[in-house]
C-alpha cells in the first residue's frame, strides 16, 4: 500500500496589517471614554452609590497631586471633595460635579458653604506637605 502524498501548497505572502491612523485610534479612545462616562452617569442617575475611598486611595490622590504646601482640598456643602490647584486659593466659583452645589469662591475667600477636607490635608501633612504660607490657608 502506498503512502498518500501530501500536496505541496505554495506559500502565499500575506500583506502586513497596518494599524489605523493615529487620528482613528484617538477617536476610538475618546469614544470608549465617552461610553464609560455615559455609563457612569446613567448609574448615578438611576440611584447608584459610590463606594467610599479607602485610605490608600486617598493617599494615592494626595501623592499624585504632589502639592508642596497644604491648603488645596475642600468639600462642598454635601461633603463631596474637590481640589483647588496652583496656590489652593478660591478664585472662581463653579458647581460640584456630583451634586451641583456651589464650590470655590473669589479673592482667595472660600464660599461659606465649603469646608476644608481635613482627611486629605492630614494625609498631605503625613506625606511631607509643608504648612501653608498664605494667611487664608492657615489651619489646613
Amino acid at each position: 500500500m502506498s503512502k498518500p502524498r501530501c500536496r505541496q501548497i505554495a506559500p502565499t505572502r500575506v500583506p502586513p496589517i497596518k494599524p489605523p491612523p493615529l487620528a482613528c485610534q484617538q477617536a476610538h479612545t475618546l469614544k470608549c471614554e465617552s461610553d464609560r462616562s455615559d455609563a457612569l452617569e446613567e448609574f448615578l442617575v438611576k440611584g447608584g452609590v459610590y463606594q467610599p475611598l479607602s485610605l490608600q486611595e486617598r493617599a494615592d490622590i494626595v501623592k499624585a497631586f504632589g502639592f508642596s504646601h497644604r491648603g488645596h482640598f475642600y468639600n462642598c456643602e454635601n461633603g463631596h471633595t474637590f481640589v483647588i490647584t496652583e496656590c489652593g486659593g478660591a478664585m472662581e466659583t463653579a458647581r460640584c460635579p456630583e451634586c451641583r452645589a456651589p464650590i470655590g469662591g473669589s479673592g482667595h475667600n472660600l464660599l461659606s458653604s465649603n469646608t476644608r477636607a481635613t482627611e486629605f490635608e492630614d494625609l498631605a501633612r503625613r506625606h511631607g506637605s509643608a504648612d501653608p504660607h498664605w494667611p487664608w490657608a492657615r489651619g489646613a
